[in-house]
């Protein structure tokens, strides 16, 4: 049986810990009380025998309360806040402002979440986040994003997500794809880390933009989610977020700007009030 999750405005569908973690420090962010918080207190006595020396005792703290479970969602949502302010002013994907590879992004449009794997590689999967629709106007760049399924925020995490193999990318793109994935890891991890020399150590052939075109187009099929991924993921929501751009692929019609995400959440769709 197939379903949809039921989108809520302000849930936090993705958040990469990595990129916050990593790069976070480097723009002078503390995210240490990202940690859990566990609170100790009360003392108990515990008198046991242990052969062969008898009478033997032991004492320790033995009361632990968490106060507030839902304080590590709001600590992320906190830190995300406070990095994005650290960044300063990000180019706006809607207002098709020009973007660099390896520069920061922010976006605001309808998404869709699946997974998929290289064409030639099933064991590399990947989260993808893809324009739920392409009705924009052809100035407007087209969005596809690669993340962690391990990302994946409660209550969009499931055990299936988990599981999940996805399916392909489409004939020929394998290539591309498995770069893309070995960016993301490097930024999860190192926040220094160049596209120059990612490229350096990979097949910088696999940076076509006409493969990208092409996954692009195939991710962005409706029939692509719905007739071949039954893993309850959200459809056609509308987000919002910042990403890092790992590849901005020119076209005839349009540029398709390829990234990892920093976070994705829901948002409320814009109103738009008709002029008589």
């Amino acid at each position: 049986m197939r379903w949809r999750r039921r989108a809520s405005p302000g849930d936090l569908v993705y958040a990469s810990t990595g990129k916050l973690y990593e790069h976070g420090a480097q723009v002078g962010l503390r995210t240490r009380s990202l940690e859990p918080r566990v609170e100790l207190s009360g003392e108990a006595g515990v008198r046991a025998s242990l052969p062969p020396v008898a009478g033997a005792a032991a004492h320790g703290a033995a009361r632990a309360v968490q106060v507030d479970p839902g304080k590590e969602v709001r600590l992320l949502h906190r830190h995300l806040e406070r990095m994005v302010a650290l960044l300063g002013r990000l180019p706006d994907l809607e207002a098709a402002d020009s973007i660099r590879e390896g520069q920061w992004f922010s976006f605001r449009r309808r998404l869709s979440f699946a997974v998929g794997h290289a064409d030639a590689e099933p064991s590399i999967n990947a989260l993808i986040v893809v324009d739920a629709e392409r009705e924009s106007p052809p100035s407007v760049p087209g969005l596809l994003m690669n993340g962690s399924v391990t990302h994946v925020r409660d209550p969009y995490s499931s055990d299936e997500l988990h599981r999940a193999s996805g399916v392909r990318s489409g004939s020929g793109t394998d290539r591309l794809f498995i770069w893309l994935e070995e960016v993301r890891r490097q930024w999860d991890t190192d926040p220094e880390a160049e596209l120059r020399t990612i490229r350096e150590r990979t097949r910088d052939g696999a940076r076509s933009a006409s493969v990208a075109h092409a996954m692009y187009s195939l991710f962005c099929r409706k029939d692509w989610i719905t007739d071949h991924f039954a893993v309850p993921v959200v459809i056609g929501a509308f987000c919002e977020g910042v990403a890092r751009a790992s590849f901005v692929a020119p076209g005839e019609e349009r540029t398709v700007v390829m990234g990892s995400p920093l976070y994705v959440r829901m948002c409320e769709e814009p109103r738009v009030e008709r002029v008589a």
